[in-house]
């Protein structure tokens, strides 16, 4: 709240060139302080914050395809990694926040230190304690995205493969279907030439793309994660006749 009035003030009130440089530092330090704060919280448990925060993360992105999910909660434990790294503001600096319910705890006996997978006592409030260990878990289970195949990439309009991988497929379905047919032993009637050729025909290509539309068609219409209304592009592109 400190930092939220701090920074309606400065949007008000600051009429000097430095209110971008100012209101980008008010923002900052608002953010470290929430996640130094947080992390005090947690006792200090860097994979305790990377958990609540995937947690979520997965509750807002609830419909999304699971493989966008899981790289955007893994760039976040990096990006937060490198953060908390060169956090600029120390324990000390958020303890003004901080408040205490109750008479202090006794101290505890000294206990042997932690292991993974054993039971803990943690300071964060109890109905947390499911979500948390529930996203340790699904971490652990997290798969990396394979590569898109040579055939879907050629597929796809110019511009879009570009994106995907900064530069064209490495492979055409001409050249793909001619590995694919050397490593398969079979050989064209004609020549590896003629081959590539008639793969590259007009016709040919087109009935690929309507069959790869026709595929992708399917998999919209099958696939319970899809909605039109969340990705109104894909519904366009594909899930309408041309």
């Amino acid at each position: 709240q400190e930092q939220f009035n701090s920074i309606a003030a400065h949007v008000m009130h600051c009429t000097d060139s430095g209110f971008g440089a100012r209101l980008l530092e008010l923002c900052n330090q608002g953010l470290f302080e929430c996640l130094a704060l947080n992390l005090h919280c947690l006792g200090g448990q860097q994979m305790e914050l990377a958990a609540v925060i995937n947690g979520r993360i997965r509750r807002m992105s609830r419909g999304v395809n699971p493989s966008l999910v899981s790289w955007l909660t893994t760039m976040m434990g990096l990006r937060l990694q490198v953060v908390l790294e060169h956090m600029p503001v120390g324990p000390d600096a958020i303890l003004r926040y901080v408040r205490r319910v109750g008479d202090p705890p006794q101290p505890l006996p000294e206990e042997p230190m932690e292991v993974q997978g054993s039971e803990r006592t943690s300071p964060e409030p109890q109905e947390w304690v499911p979500i948390i260990q529930q996203d340790i878990q699904s971490q652990r289970k997290v798969k990396p995205q394979p590569p898109l195949s040579d055939a879907y990439l050629s597929g796809m309009p110019a511009k879009r493969r570009k994106t995907m991988q900064g530069e064209g497929p490495q492979l055409l379905l001409s050249e793909a279907v001619s590995r694919a047919a050397k490593a398969a032993g079979a050989r064209p009637l004609t020549s590896p030439e003629s081959l590539s050729r008639d793969l590259e025909a007009p016709e040919v290509q087109e009935s690929y793309r309507q069959q790869l539309r026709a595929d992708i068609q399917k998999r919209l219409q099958e696939d319970p994660n899809y909605s039109p209304q969340r990705f109104p592009n894909a519904h366009r592109a594909f899930a309408e006749d041309p």
